[in-house]
């Protein structure tokens, strides 16, 4: 279910190492909005959520890091990404970029937002859309592209998808 790597949505990176990392949060809020602490996440040697826990698991070899609140990640649900091209739907042809930067800044999954237009002679569409397509729920390289959100002729044409 918690496939964002944390140590990269909080913008480090992560390194090679043996053992976990607990957080220890004195609040933390759950799916559904609702406050719970103290509270002992459990953070595998690869990054991802292992276990939660009431009270502090014994793990001799783990890292304990110390935190007031802890927070679920943002998700967005209509980005174009993030690259400063001219053309937006070139910054998904190589979408490691935006991933990276948006788990940087708290954002732990997406929709990356495409622009489907009336005829694409030159197959731009199916090359944007492949490079998505093998990144959508894969989880190691920044937030995780969950899907694809539509918009453009497409959308006023057929009423959506």
């Amino acid at each position: 279910k918690y496939r964002v790597n944390l140590l990269e949505a909080a913008g480090l990176r992560p390194k090679p190492r043996t053992n976990m990392i607990v957080i220890a949060a004195n609040q933390a809020v759950l799916p559904g909005g609702e406050l719970a602490g103290p509270l002992f996440v459990v953070v595998s040697d690869v990054g991802l959520i292992a276990g939660v826990f009431p009270s502090a698991p014994s793990h001799a070899d783990a890292e304990i890091v110390h935190t007031d609140l802890l927070l679920p990640g943002f998700v967005d649900i209509h980005t174009h990404g993030l690259g400063g091209g001219d053309d937006v739907m070139d910054t998904w042809k190589v979408p490691d970029h935006t991933t990276r930067l948006l788990a940087a800044s708290g954002t732990t999954s997406l929709l990356a937002s495409v622009i489907f237009p009336s005829d694409d002679p030159s197959g731009h569409l199916d090359a944007v859309l492949g490079s998505l397509k093998s990144r959508i729920g894969v989880a190691g390289n920044g937030a995780v592209i969950e899907g694809i959100h539509a918009e453009g002729p497409i959308v006023a044409d057929l009423g959506g998808l």
